[in-house]
């Protein structure tokens, strides 16, 4: 019995909503790209790029390039498990996605309040997805099961 009931949830597991299909596949994109950018500036550093090594110094600029990249990468493997949490319907990496969302949403709003306008579609897209995973029933209960 026990068997089937897990077979069961498994397959319930299987059907998540198009929109949490959606914000695990931009998190996977956008952790993929994180990942990549910091792969390319772990290279940058070790060229030692003559670029920014010219305008900051060469040891200054390798430093710098190398915590930038350690970042990216860090961000962009927290956005690879938010996402494979958010496939499987984990309620930790829905409440992560919503606590990050209204962190970068409110970020973006104080830039679009500066005047920098091209953070308005951030705003948007970051309110959006906090609003879906806090209020839509069907994301919901796919996280609850």
């Amino acid at each position: 019995m026990a068997k089937k009931e897990r077979k069961e949830k498994k397959e319930i597991k299987k059907n998540a909503p198009l929109g949490v299909k959606i914000i695990s596949i931009l998190n996977y994109i956008s952790g993929g790209i994180a990942i990549l950018a910091g792969l390319l500036f772990i290279a940058l550093a070790l060229i030692n790029y003559p670029l920014i090594a010219d305008k900051i110094g060469s040891s200054i600029s390798s430093v710098i390039i190398t915590v930038i990249s350690i970042f990216l990468i860090i961000v962009g493997l927290i956005a690879y498990f938010i996402a494979k949490g958010m496939w499987r319907g984990q309620e930790w990496a829905r409440i992560t996605q919503i606590i990050l969302s209204i962190i970068f949403g409110f970020s973006a709003l104080t830039s679009v309040m500066k005047g920098m306008w091209s953070n308005i579609f951030g705003l948007a897209i970051n309110f959006a997805i906090a609003g879906y995973l806090l209020f839509n029933k069907r994301a919901k209960r796919f996280f609850k099961q």
